[in-house]
């Protein structure tokens, strides 16, 4: 894939890493899923590998299945998508703002 520098620059790097220029290859996209498994693996072994065999047989999994595993898996590739993208600190401040509205939610 050859994509113009203006669209994909090097230029600063990402966290964990990575750099924009990463984003645009297959090989960083592969390298990316790869540091997000072990991400996940650390965090909660057991939902690794449920979404491991949901990507081994995806045809398994059935729509309530799939969804509570999407649900599951969410938290955490927030806070990975936070770590790469250096908006971690936000995330949390928006989380806790979210949390103080629970009483009228």
């Amino acid at each position: 894939m050859n994509v113009p520098s203006a669209v994909a620059p090097s230029g600063p790097s990402l966290g964990l890493g990575f750099s924009f220029a990463d984003l645009t290859s297959r090989d960083g996209l592969i390298r990316l899923d790869r540091s997000f498994l072990d991400w996940l693996a650390a965090a909660d072994a057991a939902l690794h590998q449920r979404l491991l065999a949901a990507r081994a047989e995806p045809d398994a999994l059935g729509a309530k299945d799939e969804g509570e595993l999407l649900v599951a898996i969410g938290p955490h590739l927030e806070a990975f998508l936070g770590e790469l993208f250096g908006i971690g600190e936000e995330l949390e401040a928006l989380a806790r703002a979210t949390h103080a509205l629970d009483p009228i939610h």
